[in-house]
């Protein structure tokens, strides 16, 4: 809703009006400058001294990265050869360790290595 439309009114106008009423914002349609009162829905409100809720996420480990020792493997069925090499080069970074993925008849498998 448009509450002042000029065509003249300046940007420091229309920022001026707008600081006198509550509610109200700056805008540019069509080349001019106006001060439009927002939408109540779309303002938010700002909540102060609420408590953070515990995280609903459940970490979970999906692979034994840190138990294999050297010539162990695990065979992933679920996820794509690209999907697999890009989780083995990252825990490999992460971790400080070897690990080779290769695509087998039964899916992906991945060996730690030296």
């Amino acid at each position: 809703m448009i509450v002042k439309d000029k065509d003249n009114l300046t940007f420091d106008e229309a920022l001026k009006f707008s600081r006198l009423h509550k509610g109200t914002r700056v805008a540019r349609r069509r080349g001019k400058w106006i001060v439009e009162r927002g939408d109540p829905e779309s303002t938010v409100k700002v909540d102060r001294k609420v408590p953070i809720s515990k995280s609903k996420r459940i970490k979970r480990k999906r692979y034994p990265w840190l138990e294999m020792e050297v010539g162990d493997s695990f065979l992933v069925r679920e996820l794509s050869f690209h999907s697999v090499r890009l989780t083995v080069m990252y825990a490999s970074r992460r971790f400080g360790l070897t690990f080779v993925a290769r695509q087998t008849e039964e899916g992906v498998r991945v060996w730690r290595s030296e």
